[in-house]
């Protein structure tokens, strides 16, 4: 892979970038040859430990890997350090959920909606998470709005028939899931 052989090279010349060793830990993910980003990631953070995107890249080669404590806590510095990545919350959210930390993952997703509010997939997520909670009313918002974001979303759709049988209302609820 040329890209890869660029990025090491880079290294070579100049050990001590943190950007190039986050750069290779994100091309060595994508080939499926985690456990080397992962350990590029760590190298990245050992050479500048606030690197935001680092912890973020970490957090989420930790997830897919089913680290989950230790993706949480790489997670929570990512949300620290910078406040607008929401793919940094939305995997914090997935980390936490894994653990059965529902009310913390819902605050983590409802962080991604402050800031990105037309997010069609975390509305979806954040709207079945809110049904399982029995807050019916604002689920149907959430799954709603994921719709009309995404009329073909079909988990937001079956969701959405779900939650208004739940409430009885039986009639749109058959609509929504016939329209899958």
């Amino acid at each position: 892979n040329e890209a890869l052989l660029h990025l090491q090279r880079a290294i070579s010349l100049n050990p001590n970038r943190a950007d190039t060793h986050n750069n290779l830990g994100s091309l060595l993910l994508q080939t499926g040859r985690a456990e080397e980003g992962i350990a590029q990631y760590q190298e990245a953070l050992r050479l500048k430990p606030d690197h935001a995107q680092a912890h973020a890249n970490l957090g989420a080669a930790l997830l897919q890997q089913q680290r989950i404590d230790e993706a949480i806590v790489h997670l929570r510095l990512a949300t620290r350090l910078a406040p607008d990545d929401t793919s940094a919350y939305r995997n914090l959210g997935a980390a936490l959920a894994r653990t059965g930390q529902l009310d913390e993952a819902l605050f983590e997703f409802q962080q991604v909606l402050r800031l990105a509010p037309a997010d069609a997939p975390t509305l979806c997520t954040v709207g079945i998470m809110l049904g399982k909670r029995g807050r019916l009313d604002e689920a149907i918002t959430h799954l709603a709005e994921a719709i009309r974001l995404q009329p073909e979303n079909a988990e937001a759709r079956c969701n959405l028939g779900i939650t208004l049988g739940k409430q009885g209302r039986l009639d749109p609820a058959i609509a929504h899931r016939s329209e899958e």
